[in-house]
């Protein structure tokens, strides 16, 4: 999983049976993350999966064969 996010929360992935949660530490001022997926790197193209208001995310979508880059922005 890349780092593709500005400040430093703490980000954990933690695969279950069939999708990955992912949680992170909440960034002071921030209401809402916008939860990203790419199969390259950060800097290249990004599908949106979701706004949340919370600190995690469950990926119901999860392609094991692939390395995943996981962005958010605040």
């Amino acid at each position: 999983m890349g780092k593709c996010f500005e400040g430093n929360p703490r980000l954990k992935a933690t695969a279950q049976e069939d999708s990955i949660k992912l949680s992170w530490t909440a960034m002071q001022g921030a209401d809402t993350y916008r939860i990203y997926r790419g199969t390259r790197t950060c800097a290249g193209e990004m599908e949106v999966l979701a706004d949340v208001t919370g600190t995690s995310y469950i990926d119901l979508k999860l392609n094991m064969i692939h390395r995943i880059f996981t962005k958010y922005r605040q």
